[in-house]
Order: C-alpha cells, then structure tokens, then sequence
C-alpha cells in the first residue's frame, strides 16, 4: 500500500521518497552540475544517475558544494545510483 504525502511517497512512516526527480541520462559533461544547481533550487530532492553516464563526479561536487555551504541538508537529499 503507498500512501501519498504531498510531494513524497511512503511505504513506511520513517521512509519518505520524493515523488519527482532529475534523472541524468544522457547529460553532457558541464551542463549536468548546473541541472542539478537548478533542480536544487526549484525544490527537487532526488537525482537519478548511474555509472554509466559517466557524470556522477560533476553530480557529486554539487551536491558536496550545496551540503558544505550549508543550503542543503544531506539528509533531505536522495540519490540514486544503479
């Protein structure tokens, strides 16, 4: 049974997911970083990558910037890797 809580689904009380998402396939190298930049910004709190697009590392060094400066908590924030 899932049950919608306004922009997360939960199967669980203390699982959340996020009901949209930026997936990442086929982003180019330079532009990706930026796409996240703004997906963060509008609100968006799960990024959809994988190895093989080969833009993980760009991902990564936004996420690590925006968590550093403190404009985003880690905890809020779900990756998912295949």
């Amino acid at each position: 049974m899932l049950i919608v809580f306004a922009n997360f689904l939960s199967q669980l009380p203390t699982l959340q997911m996020p009901t949209l998402g930026l997936g990442c396939w086929q982003s180019s190298q330079g532009e990706v970083g930026q796409a996240v930049q703004w997906a963060l910004e509008a609100g968006v709190r799960l990024i959809d990558t994988a190895f093989v697009y080969m833009n993980e590392k760009e991902i990564g060094d936004v996420l690590k910037k925006e968590i550093k400066s403190g404009e985003e908590n880690q905890s809020h924030i779900l990756v998912i890797f295949k």
